[in-house]
């Protein structure tokens, strides 16, 4: 599970341990965005106030 933070962080969940697997951050403000890539291993992330786009690895 992914969840977007308003101050740009992103936090990756591990849904079978309910443990934090990852925070990521690097957008200025708040993410509008996220999307998985189809195998899962990269996610993409907009912040639409400042025009940024992120690209992670979700492994």
């Amino acid at each position: 599970m992914v969840h977007p933070n308003p101050k740009g962080t992103i936090k990756l969940w591990d849904t079978r341990s309910a443990k934090l697997k990852r925070s990521m951050k690097g957008h200025a403000n708040s993410v509008g965005e996220l999307l998985f890539s189809h195998d899962g291993s990269l996610l993409a992330s907009s912040a639409p106030f400042n025009k940024e786009v992120g690209l992670w690895s979700a492994r």
